[in-house]
This record gives C-alpha cells, structure tokens and sequence, in this order.
C-alpha cells in the first residue's frame, strides 16, 4: 500500500515536471528573447518555487492518507469498523479531488504570471484577439455589422424617449 501511495506521489512529481517543461517549451516557442530575460533576471527561480510548492502540497496530501489509512490494524479490527473505513474511502476520495483542484490552480496561477510579464504591446494585442473573439458572436446575432447594432439600439431609445 504504502510502495503505491509512493509510486502515485512520484507520477504526480513527474506530471508537474512535464508541465513544467511544457511551459518552458511554450515559452520558448513565440517568446524566445523574454524567457531569456526572465532566466538572467532571476524569474527562473519562481517556477522552481512553484514546483517545490506543489511537491510540498503533495507531500502533505500524502501525508493525510497515511493517517486517515493506518495498516497496522489487523482485520479484524477492520470489519467492526467497516462503517468508519467507509467513511476514509470518501475522505480520500475528497483529498484526491481536492488534490486534482490544487494541481489546477497551480497551473492556472502559473498562467497568470506567464501573461503578467508580457509586454504591454503583447498584452494589447492578447486582448484584442480576445474582445474580437467575443464580440464577433454577439454581433452575429444581433444582425450582422456592429453599425446596424448601435443604430438598433439608438432608433430603440429614441422611439421610447417622449
């Protein structure tokens, strides 16, 4: 039990290095010069926190299944407490979701801080992309071309006015 808790504990250490490494490879790929930067500037070093972070959350994860499923109950003992072993099953069930949420809001946070060093320009040009993807949609539906929506909309309030 114990050699499967440790083996999962390493797939979850290798799965956040591939991330990891994912990420750099993304970096690398349109913003080559700025990885670069952030290497000499020391920015390095936050992904390696990350990481150090999440094993951390990992380990500590690990650590409550150990508690919550003791092995050195003997079986008897088990059967009279098959109500309370029940009862960890869904608590590890909890934790292991819990765990997958983690893993997502680290991956999420690194995101966050990837596009918070692009530069302005890069950033403008991101939300451009993304209002044009939004907007693109609504006005699809309301009509076609966005001069025909506001003139829908100003002929409507001017019909209401007094």
């Amino acid at each position: 039990m114990k050699l499967r808790q440790t083996l999962e504990l390493k797939e979850r250490e290798l799965e956040s290095l591939r991330a990891n490494l994912e990420l750099v490879r993304t970096k690398t790929e349109g913003f080559e010069e700025q990885v670069l930067g952030n290497l000499v500037s020391g920015d390095g070093n936050r992904d390696e926190e990350f990481s150090e972070l999440k094993n951390s959350v990992d380990q500590q994860m690990w650590n409550i299944i150990q508690q919550l499923d003791p092995e050195d109950e003997s079986i008897d003992k088990r059967r009279y407490h098959g109500f309370e072993s029940l009862r960890i099953e869904q608590m590890s069930s909890d934790i292991d979701i819990l765990k997958e949420t983690m893993g997502l809001a680290f991956e999420k946070m690194q995101n966050a801080i990837f596009l918070s060093e692009l530069e302005p320009d890069e950033q403008q040009l991101g939300w451009t992309v993304e209002k044009a993807v939004i907007v693109y949609p609504a006005q699809r539906f309301h009509g076609g071309y966005p001069g025909e929506f506001h003139s829908r909309i100003k002929e409507g309030g001017r019909s209401r006015s007094p």
